[in-house]
């Protein structure tokens, strides 16, 4: 066995697949060198990164190269495993705004920082994505003194501050259409909810449905989105699916949400709210007429560009639907009908 193998193997012990990754790395072609040069002080960090659970991650050296443990490494995304061993500069170049110069001063400065619910715009999963994390960036210090790297524990927070604000908006709602009494104020009042926060709605629109069940009528939109001429005016509930490309008749036929994709593609593109890019996916949602058993609108709510529309994401907009159900019998049992059997209807390219 070399001594660099054998260096490696007791540097780099353990089970863990960070640790195995490390063992197999040629680290005299990375800008750290040879194993065998490497520092105790970033020995020492890096054998408690290794041995912890919680997610802790090491920016070594100008360069701040990246080192990482197995519970760091979903913050990285699909970034791993080439991330290791690399520049955080031409890792993280899309929030290197952001955390350059933080690491930076922490460098400088021998000062550490904290953030909580910080949100970075992290591009780790083929898309901009809208994350949000509380970390620490804490000094290293070198056996001359100097500050030779920074150690980063952080936890991800997203689900959490989304959830917040999710059932904040809500909340809005019910408060909104609590006091309404017909079907075109309780549209009016989601309108005019979504709009107060659009970051996980950036476009909606809003349809009525005729007495006799034959055709939706666009009732109204949101600002952002009033001037956008994709959605019918009409849409006949009884003609063909291949004329109904929002699937705004089978959210009505069928009772239970529609998922769409592709928006741009089909569509152009729609407003993003807050956000720079435009919407690529958007949920179908039927409004239930209060005490009629029967759907007497229809919102079409665009996602966020920056959050994909998991299963997390659909639950809420079922859940905004809801919102006009009569009494909490109807909203659990439109939710169970969703749960249930949402059909994901995937936009036409024909």
């Amino acid at each position: 066995m070399t001594q660099d193998c054998q260096a490696a193997e007791q540097l780099f012990s353990g089970k863990s697949e960070m640790a195995q990754r490390m063992r197999a790395l040629d680290w005299s072609q990375t800008p750290l060198g040879a194993i065998e040069t490497w520092p105790q002080s970033l020995r020492s960090a890096l054998s408690i990164c290794l041995n912890s659970r919680f997610p802790i991650a090491i920016y070594w050296g100008p360069e701040y190269i990246l080192l990482y443990n197995d519970a760091w490494r979903p913050i990285v995304g699909d970034k791993h495993p080439r991330s290791l061993g690399r520049p955080a500069r031409e890792v993280w170049s899309e929030i290197w705004d952001s955390i350059g110069p933080e690491l930076a001063g922490v460098t400088a400065t021998g000062e550490g920082t904290f953030h909580n619910d910080e949100m970075l715009a992290m591009h780790r999963f083929g898309y901009t994505e809208e994350c949000f994390f509380e970390y620490t960036f804490n000094p290293i210090q070198g056996q001359g003194g100097e500050i030779d790297g920074v150690f980063n524990v952080v936890s991800e927070t997203t689900y959490r501050v989304l959830n917040d604000r999710r059932t904040r908006l809500l909340r809005e709602v019910a408060s909104k259409t609590g006091t309404t009494k017909t079907t075109e104020e309780a549209c009016a009042a989601i309108i005019e909810a979504i709009e107060s926060d659009p970051a996980d709605i950036p476009c909606a629109f809003l349809y009525s449905i005729d007495p006799d069940g034959k055709q939706a009528r666009l009732y109204g939109s949101t600002a952002s989105a009033a001037d956008n001429s994709a959605p019918p005016e009409i849409v006949d509930l009884a003609g063909e699916n291949g004329k109904d490309p929002w699937s705004i008749a089978l959210a009505v036929q069928t009772g239970q949400p529609q998922e769409l994709d592709r928006l741009v593609s089909h569509f152009g593109e729609l407003p993003g709210g807050p956000w720079p890019e435009p919407p690529q996916e958007a949920m179908v949602l039927p409004i239930w007429a209060t005490g009629q058993g029967r759907v007497a609108g229809v919102l079409v709510a665009a996602a966020s560009p920056r959050r994909r529309l998991d299963e997390t994401y659909c639950n809420f907009l079922d859940q905004l639907a809801g919102q006009n159900c009569d009494g909490p019998r109807q909203c659990s049992l439109l939710r169970r009908r969703a749960a249930a059997g949402r059909t994901t209807c995937r936009t036409r390219s024909g």
